[in-house]
């Protein structure tokens, strides 16, 4: 299945244009393979089969100490991004993981996906 969504957006898996691999830059980062990326995440995350570390992402946090959404949003921000991300849209982040009308893994998984569709996340 992964092998598949990958090939819908534009990184077949088994079938790089060339030894190369893929070209980066404009061809990478364009509206109609940012969204299918962020679908791709998306998909991922709600996949029954998607395991963390052989668990749910809820105690992949735990396992490292982060019960806190600002430490989840640290973690998860040295993980997925090359550049800092501004004050503003951590502080974003953080309400995101804070808001408490959702099951925590459900908030994890939400918090996942808006961070993998932000710019700073395409540049890494």
């Amino acid at each position: 299945e992964l092998a598949d969504q990958l090939t819908q957006v534009g990184q077949g898996l088994f079938y790089p244009p060339n030894v190369k691999g893929w070209d980066g830059g404009r061809t990478w980062i364009n509206s109609s393979t940012l969204l299918g990326r962020a679908n791709l995440v998306r998909r991922v995350l709600e996949h029954e089969k998607t395991r963390f570390d052989n668990g749910r992402l809820d105690q992949l946090m735990d396992s490292h100490g982060l019960q806190q959404p600002r430490d989840m949003v640290a973690w998860l921000s040295e993980l997925l991004f090359a550049v800092p991300l501004p004050d503003d849209v951590a502080a974003r982040l953080v309400a995101l993981a804070a808001d408490a009308s959702k099951p925590e893994e459900a908030r994890i998984k939400q918090l996942v996906h808006a961070m993998c569709t932000l710019p700073e996340f395409q540049l890494g």
